[in-house]
């Protein structure tokens, strides 16, 4: 497939991309409230997560995602922050 293909296949369905924007920035949410409720210690988030109306909804997305990843990965994020002191 050409690029110019590709290029005119989006021109006739801007939806998607638009589509595809938002989930990637929801991604991005919910990467970033799971980074901060694993690693930062509770009380030392940022003030945009603490009084945010959407944290606990990412929150419960993220730790979804996680229950379905390996068990090993959770023992791996507590080990890094024993040795790191987090």
């Amino acid at each position: 497939m050409s690029l110019k293909n590709t290029h005119r296949r989006d021109a006739k369905h801007p939806e998607w991309r638009v589509l595809f924007s938002a989930v990637r920035v929801g991604l991005l949410a919910v990467l970033i409230v799971v980074v901060f409720d694993l690693i930062i210690p509770p009380g030392r988030e940022p003030a945009f997560l603490k009084g945010s109306q959407w944290r606990p909804v990412l929150s419960q997305a993220g730790q979804q995602g996680l229950r379905a990843l390996p068990p090993d990965i959770e023992a791996y994020i507590d080990r890094l922050k024993r040795e790191r002191g987090i």
